[in-house]
């Protein structure tokens, strides 16, 4: 398997609009992690470069074949990071020197002299690759048919409008094949500039498990290097949002809004607000959902940032530590959590800060007692005095208590597990999220 890969496609539009899932399935085992795509339709030969001629119903193949490369990925090989370059495009000519990545592999979907593709690869992407494989020796017979049976090849009338600058918004944390087909259909229909709002600040608080939102200063990273790595020939602003609108109602030169179907109905508010300031409408072009093909039963059907983060609860983020002073049995989960009340802290948290911090029902209120806590350092580090000790002589208690009775697994509940350094007692530490209303309430 290779790391990084590059997908050379020449054959006909007709046929790689067939053909799209035997590429990918083929492409999946012998890349690993990132697939480019380079389309070369009707390019008998890599080499030497002839100039693309389609035709107008060809041209809308291609164009449509983008984000079906992605809508078949997700179903196909989701695992790997697709990236269809767009460029050409804008300028047949140009080069994709630009790429972050080297490729380990090239693959073509027909035989070409390996020559050819060796001078192809180093003039168009200034770099040597030593490994080729035709993916054509891979496909199975009956997707090397040329024929459209059983396909929808819609024809249009060969009608195609570029914006000077088009826009978008939203989260976009943890880019997936969604996201791509949004930004890939914005880009190709942008002749200068894509402006992308990224969602940040308060608009965050109310998505599922936004505290695992990539920051924002992640997730602008890796939208500009997508997009500089689709097509180098464009501007892109790519900027941080923090209301629904963005920029959309401050620049009246924005032409384009692209959004989703679910989507559209702010769209639509967006062309209302800048009637209010006197700005010409944008044109809204939606682009139809991604579908979650892997999805369990209650996850939402469309391939979403909120499953993704759904889906990292419980993984690994950092391999477990080896601590040959610890027994491997039993086997010692620290989770970070609460005090408890009633415990023998209890009164002497009384004594020091007060009734005030009780709740109606006698125990501690955390809020209130936090407001005192946090609000002073020397106040934070007397709570800590009273606490800790107690609760390390009640950690190792049940933990030998525990190990004599043959536990194999123990999880131990401890607010500031960390900061007291008790994990030291543990094998491996876990972190549980719990929102602040939640928490307080």
């Amino acid at each position: 398997m290779f790391q990084t890969g590059l997908l050379i496609l020449t054959s006909s539009p007709r046929i790689l609009t067939c053909n799209v899932v035997a590429y990918l399935k083929a492409a999946k085992h012998i890349v690993k992690k990132t697939l480019y795509i380079k389309l070369e339709p009707n390019q008998n030969q890599l080499w030497p470069a002839q100039p693309p001629v389609f035709t107008p119903f060809e041209l809308s193949l291609i164009r449509k074949l983008i984000p079906d490369i992605y809508y078949k990925a997700a179903g196909v090989c989701s695992h790997l990071d697709i990236r269809v370059l767009q460029s050409c495009f804008k300028d047949a000519n140009v080069n994709e020197a630009h790429l972050r990545t080297s490729f380990d592999v090239v693959l073509t979907d027909t035989f070409h002299k390996v020559t050819d593709v060796e001078r192809y690869v180093s003039h168009q992407f200034n770099r040597k690759c030593t490994n080729y494989q035709n993916l054509a020796d891979k496909l199975p017979e009956e997707s090397q048919d040329s024929t459209v049976n059983n396909h929808d090849l819609t024809t249009t009338n060969g009608c195609y409008k570029t914006y000077e600058s088009v826009c978008l918004g939203g989260t976009f944390d943890r880019l997936h094949i969604g996201h791509k087909v949004l930004l890939s259909e914005a880009v190709l229909h942008a002749s200068e500039k894509v402006v992308v709002g990224v969602t940040d600040g308060n608009m965050l608080k109310g998505k599922l498990l936004w505290e695992l939102i990539e920051p924002i200063e992640v997730r602008m990273r890796v939208l500009t290097e997508f997009l500089k790595e689709v097509d180098s020939t464009l501007h892109y602003d790519v900027i941080p949002i923090y209301d629904p609108y963005g920029p959309t109602i401050v620049d009246p030169n924005l032409k384009c809004l692209y959004v989703s179907d679910e989507t559209l109905s702010g769209g639509k508010r967006v062309n209302e607000e800048r009637a209010k300031k006197g700005m010409p409408p944008m044109v809204l072009r939606s682009v139809n959902l991604a579908e979650d093909v892997c999805r369990t039963g209650h996850e939402e059907f469309k391939i979403s940032s909120s499953t993704l983060r759904s889906r990292a609860l419980g993984t690994v983020l950092q391999p477990p530590q080896q601590k040959p002073h610890l027994p491997k049995r039993p086997y010692i989960i620290g989770l970070t959590g609460g005090i408890l009340p009633g415990r023998p802290a209890y009164a002497k948290l009384i004594n020091a800060f007060g009734k005030g911090i009780l709740a109606a029902d006698g125990t501690v209120d955390r809020k209130k007692l936090g407001a005192i806590v946090f609000a002073s350092k020397e106040k934070r580090q007397l709570l800590s005095s009273f606490v800790w000790p107690e609760i390390d002589t009640l950690l190792q208690q049940k933990i030998r208590d525990l190990s004599n009775n043959g536990t194999k697994v123990i999880v131990l509940e401890v607010a500031m597990l960390l900061e007291a350094g008790w994990d030291r007692y543990v094998h491996q530490v876990w972190v549980s999220i719990v929102p602040e209303k939640e928490a307080i309430r």
